[in-house]
């Protein structure tokens, strides 16, 4: 094996370790207590619940592509952390500030415009397997906050000041929200809507 390839592999490897260690934004924001999410947990959690979907509700994709597209949909956060919806950064700048990351990291590697390409069609959401991956992707996140709300890890009043203020989330809490889990619930239904999770999403309001 020659030097260069060695150091292109592990190069690659070693940045995506750093993604065990860092943990979800969000959930630092929100002051969940204990072990937080890390983004390796993240992504793993989106493909079980993309291979239990797609098992439950006999869905017309090819899986293996769903699971690549989820294998690679955060990487470019090695380079610019995880953003969320509270930094005051719009959706087109965090999508400006991802794809750059992704290309810096997969420009090198000999399939590196492969990986840029099924990155590309993930934030595209255009074909079934990129739109199933995208609602893991969001499915995940929204079944966490539950688990950590109903765990009583996290709650509305030890969030940090910029959740707090915003005017989505205190809209919701106006509204009547009372956990984190709610505020979540109510921000991203709409997401759900009109798709095959529609229901199983709403379910989780029954009592």
């Amino acid at each position: 094996m020659n030097e260069e390839k060695f150091y292109r592999i592990m190069e690659f490897y070693l940045n995506h370790l750093t993604l065990k260690e860092k943990e979800r934004t969000g959930w630092i924001k929100w002051n969940v207590v204990g072990r937080r999410e890390s983004i390796s947990d993240h992504i793993s959690s989106a493909q079980a619940l993309a291979w239990v979907l797609y098992s439950e509700f006999d869905l017309n994709v090819n899986i293996e592509h769903v699971i690549s597209l989820l294998s690679l949909h955060e990487e470019g956060e090695t380079r610019i952390g995880d953003i969320t919806p509270y930094q005051g950064i719009s959706p087109e700048e965090k999508a400006r500030r991802e794809r750059e990351a992704i290309v810096s990291i997969y420009k090198n590697l000999k399939q590196g415009d492969y990986f840029i390409r099924l990155f590309d069609e993930f934030e595209a959401r255009q074909t079934p397997e990129a739109k199933l991956a995208y609602l893991c992707d969001k499915l995940d996140c929204d079944l966490q906050s539950k688990v950590y709300s109903d765990d009583e890890r996290c709650s509305i009043a030890n969030a940090t000041y910029d959740i707090v203020s915003n005017k989505q989330v205190q809209k919701i809490i106006e509204e009547g929200a009372k956990t984190v889990w709610e505020i979540f619930y109510q921000s991203d239904k709409h997401i759900y809507e009109g798709t095959f999770l529609e229901e199983f999403f709403t379910k989780f309001l029954e009592p």
